[in-house]
């Protein structure tokens, strides 16, 4: 296929919007747009037009598009939040829904519906620089030193309001920092020289790096069957690696995907809003990178027909928990559906997730079974449910159980480490993080504008950059950045494998306002995963969770009770004897990794030790270190600063913040979440403002919304709830009050 040649002029759109009420209904509409543009070779930044209209919008477009055609090049147009954008523009602006009549499926790639990565037009890309920066305007404006304006977004406007100069420049400014950001990561990459380099995610950053980079994807030689010498990139034994590991059937493929499971999240309902002293908190170091270059994974899996429960018992009879952290974990992994019975778990640690559950429609909690938040505690009912090898240690070494049964079993006899390519790109990342981490602390402790020496910085590319910067804080900028870059690079290798489809099988038809879609089928996956593995990227994860499943028994085994899990990190009460079992546990990860034991992955580190701390559930946790309180809590903005205010408000009292303001039922109100809920509902509405009057199919009503924390009156929690006081004696009105946090005429925060 021909590459399209794009210009490196790229362009970024933002609009504003206001919300009316239209009887029972609401509508939202545009009444101003900005357009700049930036050249990635030169780096200037141009304001091109401000506009009020969805016809404005149109003609600019068409033009563009007519230009782009003449000169035989495509032209990139970057949109923060495209989702938001595009629900106004697919419904209002012509040259975007003519070209939406005519589009294929291979026009536009969406997340989900309603959620587009990228609309092709003909010659114009729409794109999504969110998902491509993976950062907010504000964060971004803050690192490039030009911060997001302040707006009053309760004024109502129209198109024809009249904007002041300060209205304007802030919806310019918001377009400035957009295409500045992209055109830093588009400089600080050694390997892109233009627009047509740029990926549409940040895990598109890593992968075109790596295929980039020589000293990953170098040049091999090797002899053919026919004992012929010939040459090539190492890449592309990954992708004939990749292509050989891919599922055999259909049903083989959804198997695979029911059995992938992300990262273990975890906390102990003992302990809900409960205070705990002393609490240490161990990072795994680099765990993924770790795992991709330690373990062995499965290959060739081939299906059992026969005596499934005799087979798969012969194999797990002999499981133990030290199999968790073997490079092969056994001599024949599987992948299974299988029922077991009489499930009731040995400690106050319930790691079963219902996720991996398929009759959990049956489970009645407090009647046949015990969950909280998502965890088994027992089930007096069988339970049927997909397991690989991984999960079925887990079991047995955290719950009693009956085997009773095995519907579906397959078994890999052969094993491979990771390929050459991934290797490469995980030990060149390895070094390259470690590298510039030193040289970035250099340049902050340097704290002042200097040109670099090749004997202070040894990167060619690393030290050229920071030598073009025209100042100290332009220098301090391009070094985070550089080291934030290959950071994200690391962390990233893994991601491509484990990652779905994209979707490209959405079509929106704004005539109806309908979407169309089709199914992703096996056909879709057989053409599309030719550079990943995507048992590889579901054993990335499991083989994680199992270090971390490991050193959580070993504290168990030692009398501790774990406190919280969180993918990659474990909490627990701190001793001496506590850092004695992490040092023996790290002695056996760098043994493991033999000899990249230079990079010290895989091992926990002490991350801090909180005076206090105490958690909800999953996601949410408070802790105090050193007078200061952290606050994580899904769902939750600036969930530190608001709770830092309220442990100001009782007078630094820990305990009794954590009684009046930490516990089930706790509202933050919308005034203070500063949080917008968002609703897709596309409606025609006749709009008459004063002297606006217009016609105009509603885009996305942004409201604001609360938050309550474990909403205790809603059916899952308040069942959770009760659960947590029957099994450890607790007090419900303790447990769950209802509270609402938000701030009086002055500003401050109050509890109501």
């Amino acid at each position: 296929m021909k590459k399209k040649k794009f210009s490196n002029i790229i362009y970024g759109i933002d609009i504003e919007t206001s919300t009316v009420d239209c009887g029972d209904d609401k509508c939202s509409f545009m009444y101003s747009f900005c357009i700049s543009t930036i050249d990635l070779i030169t780096g200037e930044y141009n304001k091109k037009m401000l506009g009020r209209t969805y016809q404005e919008l149109s003609n600019f477009l068409e033009e563009l598009n007519d230009k782009a055609e003449s000169m035989d090049r495509y032209v990139i147009i970057y949109i923060h939040n495209l989702a938001y954008e595009f629900s106004f523009f697919s419904n209002n602006v012509d040259f975007i829904k003519d070209n939406l009549r005519k589009a294929d499926y291979k026009d536009c790639i969406y997340q989900s519906m309603n959620k587009p990565l990228t609309v092709n037009l003909e010659r114009i890309s729409l794109r999504c620089s969110y998902l491509l920066l993976s950062k907010s305007i504000k964060t971004l404006g803050k690192e490039l030193n030009l911060p997001k304006l302040d707006y009053d977004y309760d004024k109502l406007r129209t198109p024809l309001t009249n904007l002041d100069e300060l209205e304007i420049e802030y919806n310019f400014r918001d377009v400035e920092i957009m295409l500045k950001a992209v055109y830093n990561l588009f400089v600080n990459n050694p390997y892109m020289v233009g627009a047509g380099d740029l990926p549409l995610t940040k895990t598109g950053i890593s992968r075109f790096n790596c295929e980039n980079n020589p000293d990953i994807n170098y040049t091999r030689e090797w002899t053919d069957k026919n004992g012929k010498t010939k040459k090539g990139k190492i890449m592309r034994l990954n992708n004939w690696l990749c292509n050989k590991d891919k599922a055999d059937s259909e049903s083989q493929l959804r198997l695979w995907e029911s059995l992938f499971q992300g990262g273990l999240v975890y906390s102990n309902p003992k302990y809900c809003a409960r205070v705990v002293k002393n609490v240490a908190s161990y990072d795994f170091s680099s765990d993924y990178p770790y795992q991709m270059l330690y373990r062995y994974y499965p290959t060739n899996f081939k299906v059992v027909k026969k005596n499934r429960l005799k087979e798969l018992r012969h194999i797990v009879d002999y499981l133990e928990d030290y199999n968790l952290i073997f490079a092969k974990v056994s001599g024949s992994m599987f992948n299974s559906v299988i029922k077991i019975s009489n499930v009731r778990a040995k400690f106050n640690f319930e790691p079963l997730a219902t996720t991996k559950i398929i009759n959990a429609k049956d489970f009645k909690n407090g009647y046949n079974c015990e969950i909280i938040n998502g965890k088994v505690l027992r089930s007096d009912i069988a339970i049927t449910m997909y397991a690989t090898i991984i999960d079925y240690i887990m079991l047995k070494l955290f719950y009693d159980f009956d085997l009773i049964d095995c519907y579906y079993l397959e078994i890999a006899h052969s094993y491979s480490r990771t390929n050459p390519y991934k290797l490469e790109c995980v030990r060149y990342n390895a070094r390259a993080k470690i590298e510039f981490k030193r040289y970035n602390e250099l340049v902050e402790h340097t704290n002042k504008y200097k040109e670099y020496t090749k004997d202070e910085i040894d990167n060619d590319y690393y030290r050229d950059s920071l030598n073009r910067c025209a100042d100290y804080f332009e220098q301090l900028q391009t070094s985070h950045a550089l080291y934030q870059a290959v950071k994200s690079d690391l962390n990233a290798l893994y991601g491509d494998n484990a990652q779905h489809l994209m979707r490209t099988n959405y079509l929106y038809d704004p005539d109806t306002y309908e979407w169309i879609s089709k199914e992703d089928t096996f056909e879709d996956y057989k053409k599309s995963r030719v550079k990943t593995s995507y048992i590889y990227g579901m054993y990335v994860p499991q083989f994680a969770r199992a270090s971390i499943l490991y050193i959580a028994y070993q504290f168990i085994k030692a009398g501790y009770d774990v406190l919280y899990i969180d993918t990659d990190s474990i909490k627990i009460q701190h001793d001496s004897r506590a850092d004695a079992i992490v040092k023996d546990f790290n002695k056996i990860q760098l043994k493991n990794l033999g000899e990249d034991k230079w990079c010290k992955f895989g091992i926990l580190e002490r991350e801090y030790i909180a005076d206090k701390f105490s958690s909800l559930g999953t996601k949410s946790y408070i802790k105090l270190e050193d007078n200061f309180l952290k606050a994580t809590i899904s769902g939750l903005p600036n969930a530190t600063g608001l709770y830092n205010e309220l442990y100001d408000y009782f007078n630094h009292n820990f305990d009794e913040l954590v009684e009046n303001v930490y516990h089930y039922g706790v509202c933050f109100d919308n005034r203070i979440t500063n949080k917008l809920t968002s609703k897709y509902q596309f409606t025609r509405h006749h709009i008459k403002i004063d002297n606006y009057e217009d016609d105009v199919t509603s885009g996305v009503i942004l409201e604001p919304c609360e938050v309550t924390m474990r909403d205790f009156t809603s059916k899952t929690w308040l069942k959770y709830a009760h659960v947590i006081c029957n099994k450890f004696n607790r007090n419900f009105d303790e447990l769950c009050c209802s509270v609402i946090i938000g701030r009086d005429n002055n500003g401050l925060i109050e509890v109501r």
